[in-house]
């Protein structure tokens, strides 16, 4: 709905089609191989020899030349030409009598860049002081003169390509800001009711937890689930049920301004909010510093205020509601724990026909799970039952499986797989995320070194690594040692950075970066996108590779929002001279999607899930091609 209504305004087409219109012409401008025009440079001197032999060696390295000696001759090239390149000799002086050098740093001719012919020392500085760009010392070799001359003005070319590349991309940043601040506002909105969204009730209660009020006043979560609603769905039919919902959304908001509902809070701050949680689903936050009684009294008067008949095309529509509630922070410290209670006490209720439960976990579910996955997880480690998957990585252009990436994964001989999404946030915890992280560098490297003494092509390994292996562990030893153990060339391995571990810029993370840079080994930064940090923290990190978040990439072939963004990352990393590989490819649209940004590589189900070491051993073997 938020993406109708920012269509439907027409002001996102508008964002869009300017920042195509931006990446068109940058992927449009002629390049080096369409520019065959002689640029003209232009010799300012009296010298004999300069003036005989300079012309042939600058013709030789593609440059029309024409031979200037006064500053008339100079002003006539600047009405009508279009020099790319300015040879001045120090000993000439312009009409006022200051060097003819100095005089051009000052003229219309100033942007174009000055190579001085010196005769001594003196004259070397005083023409760098004065903006010369290259200088140059008698004797002259015209020769050499003419390479310097072909590197200085391909040089500044560069400079000015780059300069366009950063402004449009700036227009374009700045393009995609403003749409992603307007979806922002839109999105925290649930159209149906105009009541706050799950998300942004989320932002609220942790807002308030964060706030320390709660602990000053206490605070309930009230999740409200409409009873019997698909039979009005049933009779009603999906227009004349969304009117029910948008009813009921306004009733939830009004109880907002009973007494009755919120008290006074013993004198205390009171805070209230309603919110649409999807479905028929509707959440309320309210200051809490009662018993459960008072509680359970104050969610009756909700439950009354929903039961009161609603008039609809000339008919009473009875609806009841069932009630599940959680208290901070006995229930839960955070938004996302608080509600995740509230749901099940309200699930528990409706199993047994309806009515209002507050949440009572004697034992806490999630803190036994945690405490049984860390005792498995070190017999996992002591047992060496963690192992490597690969993931291919394939170049763009010739489909060729250029690297793989080490992933993870564990089998647990009573629960099976278990996903690293739950077992890696429990090892950080527990302190096991270092030793788990040497493992993943040393079998990587091992792994490699196999497959290389099989007689398979050398590819790339990329490893993961934890932002606690870099605050809390020698990673930079580590790989050194692993790097020497098994005779790698450090090109071949690839550390792969998460974008949220090191937006902040931590001087002794920076510091290890810079260390493992100097190891040789390349480094890039994963999942780009998925953080919410700006861009900038790019410039300061010595990373080679930037890996697109597969959250862009999966509705790339159906979302506009998502080609725009994934376009803008890529040009960023393009024009950053990194190599950009685009995560989560799983279908042929979605590659050519990404390969339409400028994506040099591509990874996902579409080519290949994680594989064991022998089976992609065997994709390497055939002539490594997919």
């Amino acid at each position: 709905m938020a993406l109708e209504k920012f269509t439907a305004s027409g002001r996102f087409r508008r964002i869009s089609e300017d920042l195509f219109e931006i990446i068109r012409q940058e992927n449009t401008e002629p390049k080096d191989g369409t520019q065959a025009a002689r640029k003209l440079a232009v010799l300012i001197c009296k010298d004999a020899a300069s003036r005989k032999w300079g012309p042939k060696w600058l013709e030789q390295a593609g440059f029309t030349t024409l031979i200037a000696a006064t500053q008339a001759d100079l002003q006539l090239a600047a009405d009508s030409l279009q020099p790319a390149l300015l040879l001045v000799e120090s000993g000439l002086r312009a009409r006022n009598g200051e060097p003819l050098h100095e005089w051009l740093a000052a003229s219309s001719l100033r942007a174009v860049p000055r190579l001085v012919l010196c005769s001594s020392e003196r004259d070397v500085e005083a023409a760098l002081e004065c903006g010369a760009v290259d200088v140059v010392r008698k004797p002259y070799n015209w020769q050499v003169i003419s390479k310097r001359a072909t590197r200085l003005v391909h040089s500044v070319s560069s400079l000015l390509e780059l300069d366009k590349a950063q402004e449009a991309l700036g227009r374009a940043l700045n393009y995609a800001n403003d749409a992603r601040q307007f979806l922002q506002r839109v999105e925290d909105i649930d159209p149906l009711t105009e009541l706050p969204n799950r998300r942004k009730f989320s932002e609220t209660i942790d807002r308030i937890l964060n706030s320390g009020h709660c602990q000053e006043n206490g605070l309930a979560i009230m999740l409200i689930g409409i009873d019997r609603f698909r039979s009005v769905n049933d009779s009603l039919g999906h227009a004349g049920g969304n009117e029910i919902l948008a009813e009921v959304g306004r009733r939830i908001q009004g109880c907002l301004a009973r007494e009755d509902l919120l008290g006074n809070n013993n004198g205390g701050l009171i805070t209230a909010a309603a919110a649409k949680l999807g479905g028929v689903r509707f959440g309320l936050m309210l200051s809490h510093g009662g018993s459960n009684q008072d509680l359970a009294r104050r969610a009756e008067v909700v439950q009354s205020v929903l039961a009161q008949p609603i008039s609809f095309d000339g008919q009473s529509v009875y609806l009841g509601c069932s009630m599940g509630i959680s208290v901070a922070t006995r229930d839960g410290d955070s938004a996302e724990h608080l509600i995740l209670n509230a749901e099940s006490a309200l699930l528990e209720i409706k199993k047994r026909g309806g009515g209002i439960r507050i949440f009572r976990d004697t034992h806490d579910q999630a803190l036994v799970r945690r405490i049984e996955l860390e005792r498995k997880l070190r017999d996992a480690i002591n047992n060496k039952a963690l192992q490597l998957h690969y993931q291919p990585l394939i170049c763009n252009q010739g489909r060729e499986l250029f690297g793989v990436e080490a992933l993870l994964r564990w089998t647990c001989p009573e629960e099976g797989r278990i996903s690293p999404a739950e077992f890696v946030p429990v090892a950080e915890e527990a302190g096991l995320m270092v030793e788990i992280g040497d493992f993943v560098i040393r079998e990587s490297c091992r792994q490699l070194r196999e497959w290389l003494d099989q007689g398979l092509p050398p590819i790339r390994m990329a490893m993961n690594l934890s932002l606690i292996q870099l605050l809390r562990g020698n990673i930079v030893r580590t790989v050194r040692e692993s790097m020497m153990d098994f005779a790698l060339d450090p090109a071949l391995l690839e550390l792969e950075l998460s974008e949220r571990g090191v937006v902040k810029r931590d001087p002794e993370i920076m510091r290890k970066l810079q260390q493992l840079r100097a190891l040789g080994v390349r480094l890039s930064v994963d999942d780009f996108g998925s953080g919410e940090a700006s861009i900038s923290y790019l410039k300061h990190l010595p990373v080679d590779t930037l890996k697109i978040d597969r959250s862009y990439v999966s509705g790339c072939a159906s979302d506009e929002r998502d080609q725009v963004m994934g376009m803008i990352m890529a040009t960023l990393g393009k024009k950053l001279g990194l190599t950009v590989v685009a995560e989560g490819v799983e279908t042929a649209e979605q590659l050519e999607m990404v390969q339409s940004w400028g994506c040099d590589a591509s990874q996902g189900f579409y080519f290949s899930p994680a594989v064991s070491s022998d089976q992609l051993a065997e994709m390497l073997r055939k002539d490594n091609q997919l």
